[in-house]
């Protein structure tokens, strides 16, 4: 039986950045010689054969297995394994824990894989590696190597269109219509492709959680098969601007209503990332709204429009109540542990309503929290404070009791996952779909 060649798989994370630049430069190649965007052709499959290096959280140590009896992992070179614990040595190196007990030192970063020809086995999980739990399955081959902390750092590298089908089930849900699935899937394809790198400081690209896409691996692919068709049928489809390939795709669960306008929420305005009304009027922008004002903010809130595609969803509307003693604690590492909150003032919000400067009033003095997401995060948390959309209202003077109204669920930047979801069982194709939250962007191909 053939093991992959370690040394080589190590020589191609060494030689990643030189990687990076020829995709760049076969991606612009393209680019700039096919004037029509929407049918772009390079004369190789581009993404097919691109990798994403995904890191995994782990804690302290991991269980790597192979998913068929007949097919032993890989580690390094030549050790044939069914299974084995990793954990980090005191000398930063990997100790290899085979299922007899055996324990071996090996140098870090460790591979650890599959026979090459696995694939060909003619058995869908025989290309397969389970990660501390047998259901939890991924494709490709992990990297382990040790950080400066001394912590274990586990890295999946697989394949772009892998990923792929490892992130559309558990963004958008894998019940959901087949045309919801394949937009999704074109969507997570453009945000990989556009923050390739952003982790490249803790050696690999994206992370696995909700600050870059959620990816599990192949569990939900395997169990879904339709999940599978929509990467598949949209294999090497992008979202492009302008000519040339999108630099994003932000998305979300909910909008509420109206979506909301990337340069007005984060400050780098994307004009396919405009504000979109979530109606049924496709071409309906939101250019040109103002509920800055609380007022408005409010008006909106307690006005729910069936028309809206995502009416009715998670999030679509909420509330949250704290009392007075609940909320001082929970903003406890904010405003400190013997203050009273007094009031709170949303003191800045975009066009479409969402708090972006939050100013705490307590006995002790005033704080501000900025940023969306980190007053969602400091007022209890994303799930709990579901969008940046909400207004409070307050009981008694001085307060006992603090009320959120809001609507939407997610920071409201790009597609309305729900909306997507309803406006595919309406009977509209995954393009429409993607014209509808992204106006202006066109979906290509990077691949013949």
């Amino acid at each position: 039986m053939k093991c992959m060649n370690g040394s080589r798989w190590a020589h191609l994370g060494g030689s990643r950045l030189i990687a990076y630049l020829v995709w760049a430069i076969v991606v612009c190649s393209c680019l700039m010689a096919v004037p029509n965007v929407a049918a772009l052709a390079c004369e190789e499959p581009l993404c097919g054969a691109m990798r994403i290096r995904v890191g995994i959280p782990c804690d302290g140590e991991v269980r790597l297995g192979s998913a068929s009896e007949a097919i032993p992992l890989c580690v390094c070179e030549g050790l044939e394994l069914s299974h084995a614990l990793f954990r980090p040595a005191e000398d930063g190196s990997i100790a290899c824990v085979g299922p007899d007990g055996v324990c071996t030192i090996l140098s870090s970063p460790v591979v650890v894989g599959l026979d090459e020809g696995a694939s060909d086995a003619g058995n869908a999980r025989s290309s397969l590696i389970w990660l501390d739990d047998k259901k939890a399955v991924y494709k490709g081959w992990f990297e382990l190597s040790v950080n400066a902390d001394g912590d274990l750092s586990l890295v999946n590298v697989v394949d772009l269109e892998d990923y792929v089908a490892g992130v559309v089930p558990y963004e958008i849900g894998a019940f959901s219509p087949f045309e919801a699935l394949r937009a999704q899937a074109v969507v997570a394809r453009t945000e990989a492709l556009s923050r390739l790198g952003r982790h490249g400081d803790e050696g690999y690209d994206l992370c696995s959680t909700t600050h870059c896409q959620v990816y599990k691996g192949a569990g939900a692919e395997l169990a879904y098969p339709a999940v599978r068709e929509a990467v598949d049928s949209t294999a090497g489809e992008v979202l492009f601007h302008g000519g040339i390939v999108a630099r994003g795709a932000n998305y979300h669960a909910c909008c509420g209503g109206l979506t909301e306008s990337e340069g007005d929420l984060w400050g780098t305005d994307v004009p396919y990332m405009h504000t979109v009304r979530c109606g049924r009027e496709l071409d309906s922008t939101g250019d040109g709204l103002d509920m800055s004002e609380e007022d408005e903010v409010r008006r909106w809130i307690q006005t729910p429009d069936p028309d809206d595609y995502c009416y009715g969803s998670n999030g679509y509307r909420w509330r949250v109540e704290y009392s007075q003693e609940a909320l001082s604690k929970i903003l406890e590492p904010i405003i400190g542990l013997d203050a009273s909150i007094e009031s709170l003032e949303v003191a800045a919000r975009t066009p479409r309503g969402t708090a972006v400067r939050l100013v705490v009033r307590t006995s002790a003095g005033d704080h501000e929290v900025s940023g969306e997401y980190a007053i969602r995060a400091a007022l209890g948390g994303t799930r709990v404070i579901k969008s940046g959309v909400f207004v409070v209202n307050e009981d008694g003077n001085p307060p006992t009791k603090f009320e959120f109204e809001g609507a939407g669920y997610g920071h409201g930047v790009g597609m309305c996952q729900y909306g997507a979801r309803a406006m595919a069982l309406e009977g509209y194709d995954y393009i429409s779909i993607l014209e509808k939250y992204y106006p202006g962007a066109t979906v290509g191909s990077l691949k013949p």
